[in-house]
């Protein structure tokens, strides 16, 4: 009789079954394909990490080239611009040579000796001629037949200006790509990492049994998926492709608004609107190509605050200014919220609020402005001066005006004199159109410490003790040899009067004091027409003086216009009048 083996319990039941209903066996088969289609996915990551970084590298590559073609193409441009200039120069003097040949010509007792001087005159224009063939500024479109002269303005703009801020625009689109892949690298680097994590979890799965193999198996197949999640938004993300137009057009609008600030440094108010507009234009073109253009929003409403600041200074009607400041100023906002916030930014928005009478808006940019270029401090301290001025604060407009002067004196790169005439002028200019409380001796304090640094070394300056009565402008009669033998009083003189005879009383001068002698014509200072003397004359008396043209010819001679001549002693401002040249 053969007894019935029976089996134990645990032996005749189902074969156990593992994770997701699988058995043990398909388990392992699971994370073996697991971790072949990570590792198959770590592959196609690190080849896309290898395709970003070269990617990087070589837009990195073609920027440092664009950074030395920019270094090149302004050099070449400032030689170019010299070569033209030193060509119109000789052009200039040619002009002068064959007028002066045709003077003669006409002036002729004899007439043998005319057709002598009509011939030297032919050659002298058949010289003109070839010196005119050999440069680009005596030629169309920068010389007018007509009358006779060059726009060397655009011609600085066509090379000194357009050609490198282009060439820098196209350096800042191939760095802006290469950081885009090699951000992507670097996110294709992370996933690679983590992968590595992935892998481990899911190997550990094969040698562990229960919750444990689990656990592994779970997370590490989240890591996965997220991994995989992150590389296909990775793969997705732009990579910015900056239109070749936008950057011209950008470049061609810095162009004009250059060309519109030299108008506007000039006083020549009536043709900075035709410049600003075209620059515009051109800014809003790019824009509508690159909406995030962060760069054309700020030279837009640079552009848009020097066609205000023409409008406001040149008397037009105020609504238009108005206009136009509020674009500016919603330009420079835009500009600074896409990124774009850098002093000067903070710089021309503090201004731009100053002129709309916004004045605590002013300041408040103002000192960003500052905080963002504290090196810059007098130039960029002014617009703080004038927001407090706008505000009523006269006292600390003074106590943060002569910190900043005393500042100037100690950091004597970032005080030139043309941050100080210009901040002069424009001061004046405003005092002109909006006489605030306190412009006036802003300006005043302005022209004293810039006198006084500049001979003296100091921005101090102590109240003067010596006098000066009213300034007499004279018309001089001059003997043969020049010299001056009579003096008329005059307040206009023709068109081409080479020099104007000054005379004042003075007393209390001390001897060896220094005295200054300044001109400035329609707001503008005339630096070869400044005297600096130390006085050696009595310190009470008579003086007379002349204000000499640096050019002596009777066809040249002083500009026409407005001139304004100022007497400095010891930096003080002592004494100022006003001629004209018709």
């Amino acid at each position: 009789m053969n007894e019935e083996k029976t089996l134990p319990q645990e032996e005749r039941s189902e074969p156990r079954r593992s994770l997701f209903a699988l058995s043990e066996e398909g388990t392992k088969r699971l994370l073996v394909l697991l971790i072949a289609g990570v590792a198959l996915f770590g592959t196609v990551v690190a080849a896309l990490q290898i395709d970003s970084s070269a990617r990087a590298a070589r837009a990195s590559r073609d920027g440092r080239a664009y950074t030395l073609k920019a270094i090149g193409k302004s050099g070449a441009g400032i030689l170019r611009y010299v070569y033209e200039r030193n060509r119109l120069a000789a052009h200039q003097a040619l002009v002068t040579e064959w007028a002066l040949e045709r003077r003669l010509a006409q002036e002729r007792a004899s007439l043998a000796a005319a057709p002598e001087d009509e011939q030297a005159a032919a050659r002298l224009w058949h010289v003109l001629e070839d010196v005119r063939s050999l440069s680009g500024i005596l030629s169309p479109p920068y010389f007018d037949e007509e009358t006779f002269t060059a726009d060397v303005i655009q011609f600085g703009v066509d090379f000194l200006v357009v050609p490198p801020t282009l060439t820098i625009e196209r350096e800042a689109a191939k760095r802006e790509e290469a950081d885009a892949w090699g951000t992507k690298s670097e996110h294709y680097v992370l996933t690679i990492t983590v992968l590595a994590v992935s892998l481990f979890l899911l190997g550990l799965a094969l040698t562990v049994k229960g919750r444990l193999k689990a656990l592994f198996l779970i997370v590490g197949t989240a890591i996965a998926v997220v991994s995989f999640a992150f590389v296909v938004a990775t793969l997705l993300s732009p990579v910015p492709r900056i239109p070749t137009e936008s950057m011209a057009l950008y470049a061609a609008g810095v162009g004009e608004a250059y060309y519109a600030g030299v108008l506007e440094l000039g006083g020549v108010y009536a043709r900075v609107p035709d410049h600003a507009n075209g620059a515009i234009e051109r800014f809003t073109e790019a824009i509508s190509l690159r909406p995030a253009y962060a760069a054309a929003y700020q030279a837009r409403g640079d552009a848009r605050l020097l066609k205000a600041e023409a409008l406001f200074l040149g008397g037009a009607d105020p609504k238009l200014a108005s206009a136009e400041l509020a674009a500016s100023i919603s330009d420079f906002q835009r500009a600074a919220a896409l990124g774009r916030s850098d002093r000067e930014t903070w710089a021309r928005l503090s201004f731009a609020y100053f002129v709309a009478e916004r004045y605590a808006d002013s300041v408040e940019a103002a000192n960003r402005a500052l905080t963002l270029a504290p090196d810059l401090r007098l130039r960029l301290g002014l617009n703080l001066v004038l927001g407090l001025l706008g505000e009523g604060k006269e006292a600390q407009a003074r106590e943060v005006l002569e910190t900043n002067l005393a500042w100037a004196q100690t950091h004597p790169l970032a005080s030139d004199p043309l941050t100080f005439r210009a901040a002069i002028r424009g001061v004046g200019e405003l005092e002109r159109v909006r006489p605030l409380s306190g412009l006036a001796d802003m300006q005043r304090r302005l022209k004293e410490a810039f006198v006084s640094l500049t001979y003296r070394g100091t921005v101090i300056v102590t109240p003067a003790r010596a006098t000066i009565g009213r300034l007499t402008f004279e018309s001089l009669e001059l003997d043969a040899e020049g010299q001056v033998v009579g003096r008329r009083p005059a307040t206009g003189f023709p068109g081409g009067t080479d020099r104007v005879g000054l005379s004042f009383d003075s007393q209390g001068i001390p001897q060896g004091a220094l005295v200054v002698l300044k001109v400035t014509w329609v707001g503008q200072e005339e630096t070869s027409l400044a005297q600096v003397e130390r006085w050696n004359e009595p310190s009470a008396g008579r003086a007379e003086r002349v204000v000499r043209s640096a050019i002596e010819h009777d066809w040249v001679g002083l500009l026409p216009g407005t001139h304004t001549v100022e007497v400095y002693v010891e930096g003080s401002l002592v004494a100022s009048g006003t001629f004209e040249i018709e």
